[in-house]
């Protein structure tokens, strides 16, 4: 993986949460049965997909709550300004349901590179195959022979 970053562990994704982000304040509830065993390593990266319907995931490594909806954005790679609307669990649904934007970023800079790849090579096909190309602008005016003869 060389030129690459390293890939970010539960606790560099949710240990830059500020107490009073949105989505974050007042989510601190804990289990009613008590702590639960959390398979979340905070020196790993998440093992597994945050899913909108919750799962074994959704326990905070302290195993005293789950994940609030802004520390699984943030696993989620969100930025801290991304707003989520509703309820904590229509939350935590949007979350999981979306695609991670670092991923769609990267997803949508490798189409880009493919298209333009593809128009520079479609440009440089069509010039090659046809010499007498009328330029852009012209509005047809040149004749397909540029060769005119007058009497």
């Amino acid at each position: 993986m060389e030129g690459r970053a390293p890939p970010r562990t539960v606790r560099d994704a949710i240990s830059g949460i500020p107490a009073t982000a949105s989505c974050h304040v007042n989510n601190f509830s804990p289990f009613p049965e008590g702590p639960r065993l959390s398979t979340v390593n905070l020196d790993l990266p998440l093992m597994s997909t945050i899913l909108a319907s919750g799962g074994p995931y959704d326990v905070h490594p302290n195993g005293r709550r789950p994940f609030t909806p802004r520390e699984l954005a943030c696993l989620q790679t969100f930025p801290l300004s991304h707003f989520f609307y509703g309820s904590p669990f229509q939350k935590k649904k949007q979350i999981g349901n979306a695609v991670p934007p670092i991923l769609a970023e990267a997803l949508l800079s490798e189409v880009r590179k493919t298209l333009e790849k593809a128009d520079r090579s479609r440009k440089r096909k069509s010039v090659q195959e046809d010499p007498f190309r009328v330029p852009e602008g012209s509005r047809g005016r040149l004749a397909r022979n540029p060769i005119c003869i007058t009497d």
